[in-house]
């Protein structure tokens, strides 16, 4: 997972999209203007693993839960 973690940001790049049509880090905002989930996609394993990390954030605790999927 934190080599997922640090491929994602490594070789994240601002203006273009992977394949699928998405970046390999993204936020989401919640209804008053606020992150409150920051996703980051990296590749491990000879680029054949892809790990998707999802942090969620509130306003009380600044990460309150850790989503992981390995695929």
């Amino acid at each position: 997972m934190i080599l997922g973690i640090r491929n994602g940001l490594a070789h994240w790049e601002e203006k273009k999209k992977k394949l699928d049509g998405t970046y390999n880090i993204e936020y989401r905002k919640n209804d008053a203007g606020r992150v409150e989930k920051i996703i980051i996609k990296g590749i491990i394993k000879n680029k054949t693993t892809e790990v998707t990390v999802t942090f969620c954030i509130n306003d009380k605790n600044p990460i309150t839960k850790l989503i992981y999927l390995i695929a």
